[in-house]
C-alpha cells in the first residue's frame, strides 16, 4: 500500500512539473514572438518554441494517465472506488528517513514460525528417546473388611506395590524412530538457518538500496540547483541577444529534466525505505 501511494505521488508530481514547464514554455514562446516582430529572430525559432509546447503538452497528458492508473491501483488495494480522490501528503516532498530498526529481520513472521516448528521437532526428538528410560510406578490401596459397619484394627488393610516397565524387545524399532526424529529436527534446523540467511540478505540488500537512493537524490537535488541557475543566466543572455535559441532550449530542457530526475529520486527513496521497512519487519502490523 505504501509503495502504491508513493508511486501515485511520484506520478502526480510529474504532472505538476510538466504544468510548470508549460508556463515557462508559453512565456518563452511569447518572448520569441516579440523578438520576431522586432526582427531579432527568424520564424524558425518561433516554430521550434511552438513544437516544444506541443511536445510537453503530450508529456503532461501521458503523466496524467499514469497518475490515474496509480490512483486506481492504490484505491484497488484499499477496496475503494477506483476514481476516489487521494489526499496528497505535502510533507513527503523532502527526503525519507532511514528506518529506525535495521536489524528487525529476526522478527519476520515466517522466520518465527520456522523457529516454532524447529522447537516442536526438537520436543518430538526428546519424546522419541523416552524408550531408553524405565518407567517406574507405585500404588497403594487402603480399605476395610469389616461386616455390618464394624471398623477396627482387625478390619483395616492396605496393599502396596511397585512396578518397573522397560521395553527391551522393541529397542530396534524405537532406535529407528529416534534417528528419524533427529533427521527431521536437523532438516527443520537447516531450513530455519537457510531462511534466516535469505531474509538477512534481503534486509541488507534493501537497506543498501535505500542508502544508494539517498545518494542519488542528493546528487539530483544539486544538479537541479545548478540547472536552474544555468537556465536563468542563459535566459537573460538570450533576451540580450548574446546567445542562440538552441542554447536556451537546451538549458530549458535540462532544467525540466533535472526537476523530474530529482522528484523521481525523491520518491524512489520512499519506495526503497518501504522495501527496507518490510524486509526488516520494522512496521508493527498488529496496529492495523
Amino acid at each position: 500500500v505504501k509503495t502504491a501511494y508513493y508511486q501515485y505521488m511520484q506520478a502526480s508530481q510529474a504532472v505538476k512539473i510538466y504544468q510548470n514547464a508549460l508556463v515557462l514554455l508559453y512565456e518563452n514562446n511569447r518572448i520569441n514572438e516579440s523578438l520576431l516582430k522586432n526582427d531579432k529572430v527568424n520564424r524558425t525559432v518561433v516554430l521550434r518554441s511552438k513544437n516544444e509546447l506541443v511536445k510537453y503538452e503530450a508529456l503532461k497528458e501521458a503523466a496524467i494517465q499514469s497518475t490515474l492508473n496509480a490512483q486506481a491501483y492504490f484505491n484497488f488495494l484499499l477496496n475503494r472506488e477506483l476514481t476516489e480522490p487521494i489526499q496528497q501528503d505535502s510533507t513527503l516532498l523532502q527526503v525519507a528517513l532511514l528506518p529506525a530498526d535495521t536489524a528487525g529481520y529476526t522478527n519476520r513472521e515466517e522466520l518465527l514460525k520456522l523457529k516454532i516448528a524447529e522447537a516442536i521437532q526438537r520436543d518430538l526428538t526428546l519424546q522419541s528417546q523416552n524408550y531408553k528410560t524405565p518407567k517406574i510406578s507405585a500404588f497403594l490401596d487402603l480399605g476395610s473388611q469389616g461386616f455390618e459397619g464394624k471398623f477396627n484394627n482387625h478390619t483395616r488393610y492396605y496393599f502396596f506395590g511397585v512396578s518397573l516397565q522397560w521395553d527391551i524387545f522393541s529397542a530396534g524399532i524405537n532406535k529407528l524412530k529416534t534417528e528419524k526424529a533427529k533427521l527431521s529436527e536437523q532438516a527443520a534446523n537447516s531450513q530455519t538457518q537457510y531462511a534466516g540467511r535469505q531474509i538477512q540478505l534481503g534486509a541488507s540488500t534493501a537497506l543498501n538500496s535505500y542508502r544508494s537512493a539517498i545518494a542519488t537524490f542528493n546528487s539530483a537535488k544539486t544538479a537541479l540547483t545548478t540547472a536552474q541557475a544555468y537556465y536563468k543566466d542563459v535566459l537573460r543572455q538570450y533576451k540580450q541577444g548574446t546567445v542562440l535559441y538552441i542554447e536556451l532550449l537546451d538549458a530549458q530542457n535540462e532544467q525540466i529534466q533535472a526537476e523530474l530526475r530529482m522528484y523521481v529520486a525523491l520518491f524512489d527513496t520512499y519506495l526503497k525505505a518501504a522495501e527496507a521497512e518490510s524486509a526488516n519487519a520494522a512496521y508493527d502490523i498488529t496496529t492495523l
